[in-house]
């Protein structure tokens, strides 16, 4: 897998889905299993409230970076030109952004 490349193969695509996917899946779970005994329904509560946030961030992400910024416009511009085409933000700079904007704010936040 390339890791800056824009376009990917079939096997790439899918394990880059399953990759954040699962992690996001575990992170939840850990947070449900490792927190205080009397309250993991409240755990349970806060970790799908987290992923609906999550889905609103991808939303706005989208909505106002991959159809207004550069070069992230240009990408997803390729996107609609060639829709069944598996273009997507490299995997590089997503886990980048993801550890940059998501856990090291956590560790800022708890810290």
């Amino acid at each position: 897998m390339q890791l800056f490349s824009l376009e990917h193969g079939k096997w790439a695509y899918r394990a880059d889905f399953f990759l954040y996917g699962s992690a996001a899946a575990a992170l939840a779970m850990y947070l449900v299993l490792a927190g205080p005994r009397p309250q993991r329904w409240e755990m349970a509560v806060f970790a799908l409230l987290g992923l609906a946030g999550w889905t609103l961030i991808e939303y706005a992400l989208h909505r106002f970076v991959l159809h207004g910024l550069r070069p992230f416009s240009e990408w997803h511009t390729e996107h609609h030109r060639r829709p069944t085409a598996l273009i997507y933000t490299p995997t590089a700079l997503t886990a980048a952004m993801i550890v940059g904007f998501v856990f090291m704010l956590a560790l800022l936040w708890i810290g």
